[in-house]
């Protein structure tokens, strides 16, 4: 077999007689040799964009790359006020004071050291050595507590506030306590990953969530703590508590978050009185302007006004009452200056506190409704594709094979990262985890980088999350550039919940109408614990392919045991896993019935995927999703189908109403970190400017070959706190999935939440990828082991070592929050996350 490889693309072509080749099993020597090109041309691919990417970081690189995505959409006529610089603005609001409910100033001075020294006090067994004061600060070496008597509110806390320089890439651990004494520290607090690089950096930490850990409505805080965890000097130079109100009186206008009700929500927030004035082209196809509205602060008089002026005609569209706590949604027509350029002017009249919430304001043409263009991401937490029916599974899913009958079933997709922050971290951005920093279930996206969502609502689509887990939202880092955030407390825990008639999702793209929208739709099941609605029997056989059931009981395990489950086997878990499989498909046969009801699904791009697989008692008895990340966690499903036209744009006119592309089954690898990239091309939206390490598959759905390429994933580590690239990961090949591990199998005790992890990658691993024993490991020539291995080992390194060099020239010289939602770490560790 003949491969031809170009110099610095990753995009390898095979010979047309590659696909029979490929198929065949007769000669494993010469596909390994194929492989080891593979894998270092993928490597070397993925490195190169790395290195890209830290050359471009910095405070302008997201800024550019969604401009430029604006003006290459323009044509859409879409304007969102709360993405561009106003041309006025006048305000009225009171410079913003002190917010500090609680501040400690550290750099020392003569008159000062003594009072600093005596707010704080060593908190471990050596009190005296927990720390020194001087003009630079307070060297941390381990840990302090507050001395002082104070009580402050939980409810009244929005962020808490820490300027630290250091050179040491580790982590800090800020605590609190509702008594005067030592918490659990390792519960009551939040982790803040140190940036490391000598300067000073201030980090913040969304309080107003995380206290609920440890702290009741109504309890206050008595007592903070900080623990260091590092082998080199921590300087601490300040530790401020802040209001919540803080955050939208630092300046009469800006940009936030806001959650009211059920729904999380994009904002362009104003003080009162302000007014911000906004220079729009009006577009010429029934143009209207349109937002949400709410009010915090002061309830009364609080009054909004929108105005169009044109030339020297100024005509108020709206007055009106700001609203109350809660969403009010405004549609207003603009069609009197339909394709004209003109000041639009929010103004809010107010006195006090008040602030006046705009949630995603935009101006936009509203097309016919046969217009809707319809983006649907439907992701199925740690569901496996040998499963389904449509991979030959055993569970019967006609939803499924409805998506694969018109668009494309990739075989061989693959996930890059075992659990779901991490990976839809990646998957969002297509970039490795070792480019994102995001690789534990603490770690959060920074907003730095540009996701999928954010370059769709660039280029005018109304963008929407519907999620039932919490590591795929606003605390994870992945609520940036969604308009509305409904998390699972919207949401519910099952997938018939998310398609309900009348549910947030269904009332959400029922308002789409004649305008492009993205949904993002995160379903939780079948993840631990296994427990369907209906309850299947459990005396079923098992089918070929997993593991005999001996029929013994084993340990209960509250993250995969359904609490009704008192004496769990093997075989129960896996009908209770495929019970969740097939509820599932039939919630997919709702959405997709409610598409076709109202028009859209013969439009509709749709992509199902998952973000990791499910271990099912293979390899030993290993449960849940981990490293080492065998076939059976690796592999994951991805159907995509897309409309005609979209598959071929030149002859769009004529395709506008065609039926889908016919099924294709692609066997060449691909990646969760092409899904983006595709989106974004189906979309029409110019990504130029961005770097990614996935590629867009919109060639091959639109019917030529696929590439043959090695598809690379991260598993990513730390050592006494600090991440370290370790080679570890694997890459998959058209033949075998090779595993370089840091986690060994007999590491994986059932006694235990997650395995232990060793300090490097074990030993090289072959895995067939090749019927009929695919997912069995197999031995390859030592020789062609050997040089597989080398080759491997030294692309990880390389992959893993300008990954986090991107990583940390991305975070240089930013301010990092570290948001933490305690609902969801607790819910965490019950699925199976965290000790």
């Amino acid at each position: 077999m003949r491969v031809v490889y170009r110099p610095g693309s990753a995009r390898i072509a095979l010979f047309p007689v590659a696909a029979v080749l490929l198929a065949a099993t007769a000669c494993p020597a010469r596909g390994d040799l194929d492989d080891a090109a593979l894998i270092q041309a993928a490597a070397s691919e993925a490195a190169s964009q790395s290195r890209l990417l830290a050359e471009k970081a910095g405070p302008g690189y997201q800024a550019q790359a969604l401009e430029k995505i604006r003006r290459s959409c323009a044509s859409r006529g879409v304007v969102r006020l709360d993405e561009i610089e106003p041309a006025s603005v006048k305000s009225e609001a009171a410079a913003a004071g002190s917010h500090a409910l609680y501040e400690i100033d550290f750099r020392a001075h003569p008159a000062t050291a003594g009072a600093a020294t005596a707010r704080i006090a060593g908190a471990g067994k050596q009190k005296q050595d927990e720390y020194t004061l001087d003009e630079r600060g307070l060297e941390l070496r381990g840990g302090i507590r507050t001395e002082d008597a104070f009580a402050i509110a939980r409810d009244s806390i929005g962020t808490i506030e820490i300027e630290i320089e250091t050179s040491a890439r580790s982590y800090v651990l800020v605590g609190w306590s509702r008594k005067a004494d030592t918490p659990r520290i390792k519960r009551n607090s939040a982790r803040i990953e140190l940036v490391g690089d000598g300067r000073v950096h201030t980090y913040s930490i969304d309080a107003a969530s995380s206290l609920a850990r440890g702290l009741a409505n109504g309890e206050s805080v008595r007592r903070w703590f900080l623990t260091a965890h590092a082998d080199k000097p921590i300087i601490v130079r300040s530790f401020r508590v802040l209001a919540r109100s803080a955050r939208f009186e630092s300046r009469p206008w800006g940009t936030a978050h806001e959650q009211l009700g059920e729904e999380l929500r994009s904002v362009l927030y104003m003080r009162a009185t302000t007014t911000l004035e906004f220079d729009v082209a009006v577009p010429s196809d029934s143009p209207v302007f349109e937002t949400g509205l709410a009010q915090t602060g002061a309830q009364d008089q609080v009054r909004v006004e929108v105005a169009v002026t044109d030339g020297r005609a100024r005509t108020a569209v709206l007055e009106r009452p700001a609203g109350s706590a809660a969403w009010a949604d405004v549609s207003i027509d603009m069609s009197r200056w339909a394709g004209r350029r003109v000041r639009l002017s929010l103004t809010v009249h107010a006195r006090g506190d008040a602030v006046v919430l705009w949630s995603s304001p935009v101006v936009r043409p509203r097309s016919n409704d046969d217009r809707t263009e319809a983006f649907f991401l439907i992701l199925e937490d740690a569901l496996r594709a040998d499963r389904l029916s449509v991979y030959g599974g055993p569970v019967a899913s006609p939803a499924h094979e409805r998506v694969a009958a018109g668009g494309a079933v990739f075989e061989r997709a693959f996930s890059q990262a075992t659990q779901t922050r991490a990976s839809v971290s990646s998957l969002m951005t297509s970039l490795l985890p070792s480019a994102t920093g995001v690789w534990d279930f603490s770690d959060s996206l920074s907003e730095s980088y540009v996701t999928l969502a954010e370059a769709l609502r660039a280029c005018g689509f109304a963008t929407a999350s519907f999620l039932q887990n919490g590591n795929a939202g606003v605390y994870a880092g992945l609520a940036q550039g969604f308009d509305v955030v409904f998390d699972e407390r919207s949401s519910g825990s099952r997938a018939a919940d998310l398609v309900r008639s009348g549910g947030p999702l269904d009332r959400w793209v029922s308002r789409q109408r004649g305008r492009p929208y993205f949904a993002y739709v995160h379903i939780l099941d079948p993840h631990g614990p296994y427990d369907p609605e209906p309850r299947p029997p459990l005396n079923l056989s098992l089918e070929a392919g997993l593991p005999a059931a001996s029929g013994a009981t084993l340990r209960r395990d509250p993250s995969l045991d359904a609490a009704w489950l008192e004496h769990p086997t093997a075989s129960a878990r896996r009908a209770l896993y495929d019970a969740e499989v097939a509820s599932n498909d039939r919630a997919l046969g709702t959405l997709l019935d409610h598409l076709d009801a109202r028009g859209d699904l013969a439009r509709a791009t749709i992509a199902v995927i998952a973000d990791h697989g499910e271990y099912l008692g293979e390899h030993g008895g290993m449960w849940r999703h981990h490293p080492p990340a065998h076939v059976e966690i690796a592999r994951v499903p991805f159907l995509l189908r897309a409309p005609a036209a979209k598959l071929h744009p030149a002859a769009r006119p004529a395709l506008l109403h065609a039926p889908a592309a016919p099924s294709r089954r692609i066997r060449e690898p691909v990646a969760l970190l092409d899904v983006a990239p595709t989106l974004l091309e189906l979309a029409h939206v110019d990504v130029s400017t961005l770097v990614v390490h996935g590629t867009s598959l919109l060639p091959v759905l639109a019917g030529n070959d696929a590439a043959v390429r090695a598809i690379v994933a991260d598993e990513m580590s730390f050592e006494d706190g600090e991440r370290r690239a370790r080679g570890c990961g694997s890459f998959a090949t058209p033949n075998a999935l090779w595993l370089l591990s840091c986690t060994r199998d007999e590491d994986f005790s059932p006694d235990r939440l997650l395995p232990a992890r060793a300090g490097k990658a074990t030993a090289l691993r072959r895995i067939d990828l090749v019927p009929p024993s695919f997912g069995v490991e197999a031995a390859a020539a030592p020789d062609l082991l050997k040089t597989v291995d080398e080759t491997a080992r030294r692309g990880l390194e390389e992959i893993q070592t300008e990954g986090l060099r991107a990583w940390r020239q991305m975070m240089g010289g930013q301010a990092q929050r570290i948001p933490n939602e305690p609902a969801v770490n607790e819910r965490l560790r019950a699925l199976g996350y965290a000790e």
